[in-house]
């Protein structure tokens, strides 16, 4: 008898903890999308980390819904994306998906600064220092998340490109792959660096240097968040005799002309909120590349190249932000020539330091924000655009407190350059303005190491 009472008493338990899980899970019924008039909904959904049919815990399907938000304003192809849950019963539920599709045909004027940063320019406001021309970009090219591209541009540089990229060229959705060309002509080079500060060379006949480029790549998607990249790139690169005189060894060999071939793998993991602006998440790209091989082309190098962008972003409240990020690159070749010098001071700076150059074969370099939201975002419909894909406008404004660091190791130029080979430190203060299609005007005051103030503007997103 006791043993059939708790025969009875573990049935009815079991039993209990079923009917639990029953109403305290939910079942996707249906999804259906609105708003996609370009994309095809095959797109849409290679973004949604659920599908018709699967059993969540209640909670964890919320999760899962804020998650396929953030993978689709990640695709870049929507202003607004909203993904709503509508319960059907205790059991099942719909999930709606609302979108609201970016212009996906640009005629960009293209206008940039020569300089490594628009503060830069500002201390000479030298319009002959700035590029022109026109980017004809057909995105979400027959609504795949193709991208279609020309460009022509003069002034300082003169650049002729043309590119291709289709995100997926099979069923499952994981493979994909794109083409570029590229013809880049420069008068003025960078052959060196004194007092932190570039050295040029500027030729009389308008052609210092010029770049033939074209790559192929392939794409794999992994995971939802994860993608791997295999590009092959080819390369030929021209110096004048005086480029080849005056900088020692700008090309392999101090050649005039080198030809070679590279190959890039890259893998990225993103977890962010929104790539354009992320409040939360992180971030991890992982770069190798070797750049030349099999003695093929002309005074090919022999250069390999690792590179790591860690990025960690967290939410302490509705308005308060936390950021860090690690930036470094090794390159172990010991007689690097001048063309693939980079340390910072281009793409990767320390805040305060933007008017300097930093040359050197390896750095590191972190960055820390503490972020608050004073305003938005707020959307506004413009009903004079009714009816366009500028109809809703959002903007939002963010304080930031920041504080960098960063190291360049250099054994070739460091005894002109005092910058390199030591600890270099920024912290300041700033407003960050953000709007849609990406856009992010900051403005920043900032005090580096040798407590030296400025006030900087830029235009990408601090990390």
């Amino acid at each position: 008898m006791p043993g059939k009472r708790i025969l009875i008493l573990t049935i009815l338990f079991i039993r209990a903890i079923t009917v639990y899980s029953q109403h305290d899970s939910v079942t996707v019924a249906r999804i259906s999308i609105s708003g996609n008039n370009k994309t095809k909904e095959s797109i849409i959904l290679r973004e949604i980390s659920f599908m018709p049919g699967q059993r969540f815990h209640r909670n964890q399907l919320s999760r899962e819904i804020e998650r396929s938000q953030s993978m689709l304003i990640n695709t870049l192809l929507f202003n607004f994306v909203e993904v709503k849950e509508v319960p059907i019963d205790s059991v099942y539920s719909d999930v709606f998906i609302f979108l609201k599709e970016r212009f996906y045909l640009w005629p960009i004027p293209v206008f940039k600064f020569a300089d490594p940063n628009f503060n830069t320019w500002w201390l000479t406001k030298d319009f002959t220092r700035t590029n022109y021309g026109l980017v004809i970009l057909k995105k979400n090219f027959r609504g795949r998340n193709e991208d279609l591209g020309a460009k022509v541009q003069l002034g300082y540089s003169k650049e002729f490109a043309a590119t291709y990229r289709l995100p997926y060229f099979t069923k499952r959705q994981k493979l994909g792959g794109g083409l570029w060309a590229s013809y880049v002509q420069n008068n003025e080079v960078t052959i060196g660096t004194k007092d932190n500060k570039r050295i040029f060379y500027t030729g009389d006949n308008g052609n210092s240097r010029d770049e033939l480029s074209f790559r192929a790549y392939l794409s794999y998607r992994a995971k939802i968040h994860s993608w791997h990249t295999l590009e092959y790139r080819h390369n030929r690169i021209r110096v004048v005799d005086s480029v080849q005189a005056q900088s020692g060894q700008y090309l392999q060999n101090n050649a005039a002309i080198m030809t070679f071939p590279s190959l890039y793998y890259t893998l990225k993991i993103d977890r962010r909120d929104n790539k354009g602006y992320p409040l939360e998440g992180r971030y991890t790209q992982m770069e190798i590349t070797k750049h030349g091989f099999f003695n093929v082309g002309q005074n090919s190098p022999n250069i390999l190249q690792l590179y790591l962008l860690h990025t960690e972003l967290f939410r302490a409240s509705n308005s308060l932000f936390f950021a860090m990020q690690f930036r470094g690159k090794i390159i172990p070749t010991k007689n690097l020539p001048y063309y693939f010098q980079e340390g910072l001071g281009y793409q990767h700076y320390v805040r305060g330091y933007e008017y300097y150059v930093i040359d050197g074969q390896n750095f590191a370099m972190f960055r820390s924000n503490v972020k608050y939201r004073l305003f938005g975002p707020k959307i506004h419909d413009l009903d004079f655009l009714q009816g366009t894909n500028f109809s809703k406008l959002h903007y939002a404004f963010y304080l930031n407190l920041y504080i960098d660091a960063g190291y360049v190791q250099d054994r070739r130029y460091y005894t002109e350059n005092p910058l390199a080979n030591q600890m270099l430190y920024g912290t300041g203060i700033g407003l960050d303005f953000v709007s849609f299609y990406d856009k992010v005007i900051r403005f920043e005051y900032s005090m580096n190491k040798e407590l030296e103030k400025g006030f900087f503007i830029h235009f990408i997103k601090p990390i």
